[in-house]
């Protein structure tokens, strides 16, 4: 007799007319609830019974493998018995996923089911000790298929595409006949494989990457997919990105296909070959010019510059070994050529390029030294003070007042300049005209405008993130004390983080570009006696609220206010400006917040002048 390993949900069917399978019975079917006996530890039932589940692991359900063709199709289902596996002369053995090994012999009870478990750990052998059964010998290569129709039947839905779920589609199989229960299998189409051309030309302009862009006018590409059914073809597309094998210019440039996607409403039947029929041919062209190329053929450089190598040009570019030597003696004009040296040169038509260098004189700025009396003044002669410069060594000369008279007592008449803490108020002591120095207290940078009349402007603080400033009436300079007439050209320009202004009482006049662009400034207080405010000069001072202009003033720049939006209050108490000495647009981007004020006498003038001058009809005069 034989044993089977089951499941509790099995049924036992045409039961053994010997068996004692003590179990409910149903006579019409002729089906027996299976009993396990007192033991249901490893669910092999203590009778002889054969045990017949289509849900029984130990069979498999294998589907052919249909590849699409547009038709409609339903898998062909065989259900078998598992082979055992490793059996030897013993009956031993251990099976596959399922854990039990599968042996189906209708009944014989010749047949040797000894062999191991998978997973479960379950061994299934015949343990009764009934010296009529033969246990020894190998298991079946194959225990059969069953038969559909007699066995088993399937329950399937025809379908024509493949399925976009991973599971696929669902067969259900419902035993038969001498088998009960039922299972289900996973089925699906697999996709035509086809391939795909591409054909046609690449041409763009070298740009230092291997991008190839579709849109552009000089890229002609077709791609076409062969083996796709011809009801299909409207449906099914290829997207594909490419990219040239080099970057650098070259009029035959490989052409690859980075990636491939297939698109369109049919695609999920189709998967791609990985052979690529590729024509593509490519070309890069040269550019023009190399990058940066130096645009001045014709350069003029200070006196200070007195090679050819010390003569700056743009990244990437380098003088020619040749000339890199080259003396550029002062008013000369040499010719020397500068060269692209760029990593990537050879993708340019010109990398090269002759330019005319001239070097110019010595300006002496800020170069002169302090001066020696190479002459002393008497009563009677005046003397001379002779300057060098430091630079180029170049000499002048400024005179030295004849000596004051002593008084009675035989001392010298005092300078009305002199400082009471005994410090020399001596012009002679500044430098020459035009030089750029620090004051004493180093706070600010000044020129010299007239060293005998003692008379500088302010060019600049020391400290570029002040947030305030405030230029004096006077300043001292080599113990000096110096006059501030003016504030020269883009003195604080564009001054990220200063907010407040004070302008002294010497001052007359505003440099252009003074405060431009100063985006942060917000209270200014101009001084009494400034007559003259350059173009410019507070142009996008977008934060002043407040500006007065003085009594004095008379000449206001072009853009001199132009921008200022956030003005709320203009004072103007000149009442010397015209046509003449207001500039274009010097009030223009003041918006309706802003309110004016003007001598009564003035306003009517006023009103009509700054309109001509940029002022927004919205702004009032109050």
């Amino acid at each position: 007799r034989q044993y089977y390993p089951v499941f509790s949900d099995a049924k036992v069917y045409e039961t053994s007319e010997d068996s004692e399978c003590q179990g409910y019975s149903n006579t019409k079917d002729k089906v027996r609830e299976h009993n396990f006996g007192k033991d249901h530890t490893d669910e092999i039932c203590d009778y002889c019974c054969e045990i017949k589940n289509i849900n029984y692991p130990g069979l498999s359900a294998e589907c052919s493998e249909i590849t699409y063709d547009g038709k409609s199709h339903t898998p062909e289902i065989t259900i078998k018995a598992k082979k055992a596996e490793g059996s030897g002369a013993d009956g031993s053995g251990d099976s596959g996923d399922s854990g039990n090994s599968v042996v189906d012999n209708s009944g014989d009870s010749d047949a040797d089911s000894s062999g191991g478990s998978g997973s479960s750990g379950n061994s299934v052998v015949d343990n009764s000790g009934d010296s009529g059964a033969d246990n020894s010998g190998d298991l079946p290569e194959d225990a059969g298929s069953l038969t559909e129709g007699t066995d088993y039947e399937v329950s399937v839905t025809p379908q024509t595409d493949v399925s976009a779920d991973a599971n696929g589609y669902t067969a259900t199989i419902t035993g038969k006949g001498a088998y009960a229960g039922t299972r289900t299998v996973q089925w699906n189409l697999t996709p035509k494989e086809i391939t795909l051309t591409v054909d046609g030309e690449v041409s763009r302009p070298y740009d230092g990457t291997t991008d190839v862009f579709l849109d552009d006018i000089l890229t002609n590409i077709t791609t076409s997919l062969d083996g796709v059914l011809e009801e299909d073809k409207n449906d099914v597309s290829a997207k594909v990105s490419y990219a040239f094998a080099d970057a650098n210019a070259n009029d035959s440039v490989v052409v690859n296909v980075t990636k491939a996607i297939l698109e369109g409403n049919k695609s999920i039947n189709y998967t791609l070959a990985e052979d690529i029929t590729n024509t593509i041919t490519g070309h890069i062209t040269k550019l023009t010019s190399a990058p940066a190329l130096p645009q001045q053929q014709e350069r003029k450089v200070a006196y200070t510059v007195d090679t050819v190598d010390k003569v700056t040009l743009p990244a990437g570019w380098e003088w020619a070994e040749e000339d890199k030597t080259k003396s550029l003696p002062v008013g000369e004009t040499i010719t020397a050529t500068a060269v692209y040296a760029g990593a990537d040169k050879g993708n340019y038509e010109t990398v090269s390029v002759e330019i005319a260098i001239t070097r110019q004189t010595c300006t002496h700025e800020g170069t002169w030294d302090d001066g020696k009396v190479t002459k002393q003044p008497t009563e009677k002669e005046t003397g001379v003070k002779t300057y060098t410069c430091t630079l180029c060594g170049e000499t002048r000369t400024e005179e030295i007042p004849v000596v004051k008279p002593s008084d009675d007592n035989g001392n010298g008449a005092s300078d009305s300049n002199d400082t009471s803490n005994g410090t020399s108020n001596d012009a002679s002591k500044l430098p020459v005209k035009g030089s750029v120095v620090a004051d004493d207290q180093k706070t600010g940078q000044y020129q010299i405008l007239n060293p005998a009349a003692k008379e500088v402007v302010f060019k600049g603080l020391a400290n570029k993130n002040a947030k305030s400033v405030t230029i004096p009436a006077t300043v001292k300079i080599k113990g000096v004390t110096c006059k501030v007439t003016g504030i020269a050209d883009n003195a604080m320009k564009g001054s990220k983080k200063l907010t407040k202004a004070v302008i002294g009482s010497n001052v007359k006049t505003i440099g252009k570009n003074a405060f431009a662009g100063s985006k942060k400034l917000k209270t200014v207080k101009i001084g009494k006696n400034v007559t003259s405010i350059g173009a410019n000069a507070f142009k996008k001072c977008t934060a002043v609220t407040s500006l007065t202009l003085p009594a004095k003033t008379v000449k206001i720049g072009a853009n001199a206010f132009n921008g200022c939006k956030k003005l709320k209050k203009l004072t103007i108490k000149s009442k010397k400006m015209t046509k003449k000495t207001v500039a274009k647009n010097a009030f223009k981007g003041l918006t309706k917040k802003t309110k004016i004020k003007a001598p009564k006498a003035k306003v009517k003038a006023y009103k009509k002048l700054l309109r001509k001058r940029g002022l927004s009809g919205k702004v009032k005069f109050i």
